[in-house]
C-alpha cells in the first residue's frame, strides 16, 4: 500500500454508495419510480436516500417536475464526476470476485472491427497463457483519452500526438480486392484480375478515401474513375456490403478469410493495398511496467511475428 494512502485521514465524508447509485439511476432514468425498479427498492426508499444525500452534501442535486426527475446544475456536475468512479468500483469488484483476489485486470479500448475479426478469435491463447489476467474490452474508433475513460491501454490505427502515451505499432495491414461471385458470372467461376474489376461498383472505406485510386495505380490500371460508390465507416460494414453483392471492397485477409474460404467472396490476389496506419498498442508512459500491459504487449508481438 502506498505511504501517502496509509498516512491520509479516514474517509469520513464519503456518502453511502447506495445513495450515489440511487442518484445515478434516478437522473439517468429521469424517474424515481424507475430507479426503484432498477435497484429493487421502493419509491419511498429512493426518495429517502436522495434526501439524505442532499442533506449530507448541503446541496440540492435534483428537481422533481411533472415530467420526472431532472438534475440541478450542481447535480449534473457531481454525477459527471462520480459516474466513472462507480463504474471503476464495479469493475474492481467484479474482477476481485472473478479471480478470488488473485488476478489482475486489463481494460482495453479497441477499434471495433479489429476487436471482432482479429483480437477476439485469438484472445483465448492469451487467456491460456495468462489465466490470472482478466481482459475487459470496449470498442471505440479513434484514440480514446485513457485516463479519463479508465482504460489501461488501447489498440488503434491512428497516430497519437499526445506525449503522455507510448505508441507501439505491432501489425501492418495489407488489403485485397474482394467481390461476390455473382458480380462476375460471365467468368464461369474464374477469378478476376485487378484490370477486370474496373467494371464492378467500388465500395469505399470512409477513413481511406484514396485507397482505390492508389490500388489501381499500383496495378497499372489507368483511367478508372474511383470517386463513385457507397462509403462505409467500418470494416464489418464493408464486408457485409461485399457479401451482399453491392460491389468490390478493399479488405484485409483477417476480415475476409472465412468468407473467401466458404465461397461467399472471391479475392483478387494482387496487388495488395498497404493501409497507411498500422495497428498500434497505446498506453500511458507511467503504466508501461504494469505486469498486465507487459504481458499483453509481449503476446501481441508474438502473434504478429507469426503472421504469414
Amino acid at each position: 500500500m502506498r505511504a501517502d494512502t496509509m498516512n491520509r485521514p479516514p474517509l469520513r465524508r464519503l456518502p453511502a454508495t447506495g445513495h450515489l447509485l440511487s442518484l445515478e439511476s434516478a437522473i439517468r432514468n429521469g424517474s424515481i419510480t424507475e430507479a426503484g425498479r432498477e435497484l429493487c427498492l421502493t419509491q419511498s426508499a429512493i426518495s429517502k436516500q436522495l434526501s439524505q444525500l442532499e442533506s449530507q452534501l448541503g446541496v440540492e442535486l435534483i428537481q422533481r417536475t411533472p415530467s420526472g426527475v431532472v438534475p440541478t446544475a450542481a447535480g449534473k456536475r457531481y454525477l459527471e464526476q462520480i459516474a466513472p468512479l462507480l463504474v471503476a468500483l464495479e469493475d474492481a469488484t467484479v474482477a476481485l470476485m472473478t479471480n478470488r483476489g488473485k488476478g489482475r485486470q486489463l481494460r482495453l479500448c479497441v477499434v471495433p472491427s479489429f476487436a471482432s475479426f482479429w483480437l477476439l478469435p485469438r484472445l483465448r491463447e492469451f487467456q491460456q497463457r495468462h489465466p490470472e489476467i482478466l481482459v475487459h474490452i470496449t470498442t471505440q474508433g479513434g484514440l480514446p483519452d485513457l485516463a479519463a475513460l479508465q482504460f489501461d491501454a488501447a489498440i488503434v490505427n491512428v497516430q497519437p500526438s499526445d506525449h503522455r502515451y507510448c505508441h507501439e505499432p505491432f501489425l501492418t495491414v495489407d488489403a485485397y480486392a474482394v467481390y461476390a461471385p455473382a458480380l462476375a458470372p460471365e467468368t464461369g467461376g474464374g477469378r478476376l484480375r485487378a484490370s477486370d474489376i474496373g467494371m464492378l461498383p467500388l465500395l469505399h472505406q470512409t477513413t481511406l478515401p484514396n485507397a482505390w485510386r492508389e490500388y489501381f495505380a499500383a496495378a497499372g490500371v489507368d483511367g478508372r474513375d474511383t470517386a463513385g460508390g457507397p462509403r462505409y465507416s467500418t470494416l464489418s460494414l464493408g464486408l457485409q456490403a461485399a457479401l451482399a453483392g453491392l460491389g468490390c471492397a478493399l479488405l484485409p485477409d483477417y476480415v475476409t478469410e472465412l468468407a473467401v474460404r466458404e465461397g461467399g467472396l472471391c479475392r483478387v490476389p494482387e496487388p495488395a493495398y498497404r493501409v497507411p496506419s498500422p495497428y498500434s498498442l497505446v498506453y500511458a508512459r507511467h503504466n508501461g511496467d504494469q505486469p498486465a500491459i507487459t504481458a499483453f504487449r509481449d503476446w501481441l508481438f508474438s502473434m504478429t511475428t507469426r503472421q504469414p
